[in-house]
């Protein structure tokens, strides 16, 4: 009899006994509020199209490859707490009007600015991580777990936040990962979160590339003071 396999947490190597959700579970509430197994909403992956969900906690929200428990709650809530009112926060604008939309992360939080920052940025790194090796995508996540248990920023992984102008469609989807590699190396990847018309863009570039990006980008090492939310139709990667 063939032996079950174990799978480990990517981000601390202990068993594997929790789910992440690729959506955050307050993104899918936003966008679909009702939400019941009577009014489902239809998933879509790459193997199927239009299978009906019932409920922001099914199973089709969250990535297959699991984390461990500890990871999943106690390490990492606050991560997606900070997250939270980040999102929830980007919803009260007008997202149709053009330009760029610039936001003092102090009319988010009261204090403790950098702090939540830092936890917007690994929030999404738990989420790229789960990405990475749920896709076995050929990029080294060690960087990415170290970020998460010493609670330090990534000096190679870059936020942008863009708004789809003229899309009011209800959406939440999370594109395929874009590498591009040097040899065996992969020097740039860039991955895109979307919930309803926010859309925040990930650069993993740990070679350096993509200044103009980097420029304009948001990781508490260089600038987080301020949130800057572009037009999504301009300044491609």
């Amino acid at each position: 009899m063939e032996e079950e396999k174990t799978v480990t947490c990517w981000i601390c190597g202990q068993s594997g006994d929790s789910k992440e959700h690729m959506i955050k579970a307050t993104d899918i509430k936003s966008v679909f509020p009702t939400l019941t197994q009577k009014n489902p909403v239809w998933f879509h992956s790459d193997e199927k199209v239009n299978i009906p969900v019932g409920s922001h906690k099914s199973d089709r929200f969250k990535f297959n490859n699991p984390i461990c428990e500890v990871c999943n709650t106690n390490r990492t809530a606050q991560h997606d707490k900070s997250w939270e009112k980040v999102s929830a926060h980007l919803k009260q604008y007008d997202l149709e009007v053009r330009g760029t939309l610039n936001i003092r992360l102090a009319k988010i939080f009261r204090d403790k600015i950098y702090t939540n920052a830092l936890n917007v940025h690994l929030y999404f790194i738990k989420l790229f991580g789960c990405r990475i090796v749920e896709s076995e995508i050929p990029i080294d996540t060690s960087t990415f777990s170290d970020s998460i248990m010493t609670n330090t920023p990534n000096p190679y992984l870059f936020l942008r936040f863009k708004k789809a102008i003229g899309s009011r469609e209800k959406m939440l989807s999370l594109s395929p990962v874009h590498i591009k590699q040097k040899g065996s190396e992969t020097v740039v990847a860039a991955w895109m979160y979307t919930v309803g018309q926010i859309n925040v863009e990930l650069l993993y570039a740990p070679s350096g590339a993509c200044n103009d990006f980097l420029k304009k980008s948001f990781n508490p090492i260089h600038q987080y003071k301020v949130l800057r939310v572009y037009d999504f139709e301009t300044e491609d990667i």
